[in-house]
């Protein structure tokens, strides 16, 4: 979720898939906000010609429509999807319907920056009996895209659909990195933060104690 609390459990498709068979499908969602042109091209063969594969193209085609295709405010997401043909042995929790896969489908479990202590807890526990890698979703200081730890504590990123190791990482932090050794924070020594407090204006009204009126006078500005 948006508040970075929850899990997210990262499936082998392959084995999933080869557990399913022809109950499940799984594919990326398309995102459009115009009607798609193909559908209503594939109605229009299939009532005028009605040969068999026509209306079996029909059909494949309202299937993408209704189960893969979401408006393109939702195009952030890049969403993978899986839709159940056949789900006859779902488990209801709280209203829900789940889906239980083998242990062997689950290849990791990726814990939110804000993941609570005793969920992680209990999460780690799961992934040691099963055998899976457990990764960390870090927010880092360099950059806004998340990056993630390992059970060994390595560094890992999300790149081209898959969890896998960075071309380079600061030797401090480990945060991914285009280049060098130490990331813009980490290079940051003493005298810089001299020049930093000397060159700041606002130390001379703290010190004589104007600051807060000051600022307070700036926000009055702005509310007129």
């Amino acid at each position: 979720g948006q508040s970075g609390k929850g899990f997210a459990i990262e499936v082998d498709e392959g084995a999933l898939r080869d557990e399913l068979g022809a109950a499940g499908v799984i594919q990326d969602v398309t995102y459009r906000d115009t009607r798609n042109e193909n559908l209503a091209e594939a109605l229009a063969r299939a009532q005028f010609r009605q040969k068999f594969r026509d209306i079996y193209f029909l059909q494949q085609a309202v299937y993408n429509a209704a189960y893969f295709t979401k408006a393109a405010c939702w195009s952030y997401e890049k969403e993978r999807r899986l839709v159940l043909n056949d789900a006859p042995n779902l488990l209801q929790v709280d209203g829900a319907s789940l889906l239980s896969i083998p242990r062997d489908c689950v290849s990791a479990v990726i814990l939110g920056p804000n993941t609570d202590a005793d969920t992680q807890l209990k999460l780690r526990s799961y992934a040691e009996k099963i055998g899976c890698e457990v990764y960390e979703c870090r927010i880092g200081r360099n950059s806004i895209t998340p990056y993630f730890l390992a059970s060994d504590g390595s560094t890992r990123v999300f790149l081209d659909g898959a969890i896998s190791q960075p071309e380079n990482t600061c030797e401090l932090c480990n945060e991914p990195l285009e280049g060098g050794s130490r990331c813009s924070w980490c290079r940051i020594q003493e005298h810089d933060r001299d020049i930093a407090l000397a060159s700041n204006s606002w130390r001379s009204l703290a010190a004589v104690g104007l600051l807060k009126k000051y600022i307070d006078s700036m926000d009055a500005i702005g509310k007129k």
